[in-house]
């Protein structure tokens, strides 16, 4: 038997991240269907680990069915909002999950996982400076009526890419 398979008992076999490839699925196919940016892209790879993240870490095992793709959506655009401390969230459960596994509870998903979140952390994307807009991780204020200037550009950590391009995408899903 698959270990991460329904019905797995622990037992010996290979442990299959079927959990990540099913939230990784439904990141792709809401990115890919709202046709923001090119799949080839650095920026889509950042939308899709974000949001594959927050839909694992939200407990997405396997896509959405009609029924529940509006309650689902709407906690992914809630935990991917501007004022969100997305990236300390997405840091606490995937915490908790390793604490689990160094108890002895088995957690085929939690490398690609964790493989996704040192990704989004340690790749830096050279885009428009968000800060006009206030911290997202912080909670920061944001200066009142401020655009971002698109002319302006930074090197900012992935994961400030992709959460918004998930909250659009899921927003357009």
């Amino acid at each position: 038997m698959l270990r991460g398979t329904p019905g797995d008992t622990g037992g010996p076999g290979l442990a299959v991240p079927l959990g990540w490839w099913c939230a990784e699925y439904t990141a792709d196919e809401v990115l890919r269907s709202a046709d923001l940016v090119d799949p080839g892209t650095v920026e889509f790879r950042a939308g899709l680990h974000a949001l594959a993240l927050t839909v694992h870490l939200c407990g997405g095992t396997r896509p959405p069915s009609p029924a529940d793709a509006g309650p689902r959506s709407r906690e992914w655009l809630a935990l991917t909002s501007h004022r969100h401390p997305w990236s300390h969230w997405a840091a606490r459960r995937l915490g908790e999950r390793a604490q689990l596994a160094r108890r002895g509870v088995p957690d085929p998903d939690l490398d690609p996982a964790a493989a996704a979140w040192e990704w989004l952390q340690g790749t830096e994307v050279h885009a428009a400076d968000l800060d006009g807009l206030g911290e997202p991780c912080s909670g920061a204020p944001s200066a009142a009526g401020t655009a971002v200037d698109e002319g302006r550009r930074v090197w900012t950590p992935a994961w400030r890419i992709g959460v918004p391009l998930g909250h659009l995408a899921v927003g357009l899903w």
